[in-house]
């Protein structure tokens, strides 16, 4: 029979990517009193890609969406908004936590939005 923890070990072996957390943290002294904290480091994880319609029609032209979900062991905890920097395979892209995470017994899967930057 095929325990949860072997199913655990085998998930954790397809995570070939690592990712940093980053949160927003109060900081006594500081003008704007939130800098941005990095809680978790090199924490391995995996990183999947899907394609959807838009549905928006009319005068714009249809595109389709990218939907991005990243998949952790079920015991590590990111909270909804914090930034997330995924690496690996010869890239390192920056995305934020698009909501609560889907925790199972043997992994965790969270919703990711390529993060905007601003010049």
């Amino acid at each position: 029979m095929v325990s949860l923890n072997m199913i655990g070990n085998i998930a954790g072996r397809l995570y070939r990517h690592k990712c940093d957390v980053i949160e927003m943290k109060s900081q006594k002294g500081e003008i704007n009193n939130t800098m941005p904290v990095t809680v978790l480091e090199n924490i391995p994880c995996r990183i999947s890609f899907s394609s959807s319609p838009a549905n928006s029609r009319g005068k714009e032209v249809s595109s389709t969406g990218q939907k991005a979900r990243l998949f952790l062991a079920p015991d590590v905890n990111i909270k909804a908004g914090s930034r997330i920097i995924v690496s690996g395979e010869g890239f390192k892209t920056e995305y934020e936590c698009a909501g609560t995470a889907a925790v199972y017994e043997s992994h965790q899967e969270i919703d990711i939005i390529l993060r905007k930057q601003f010049a």
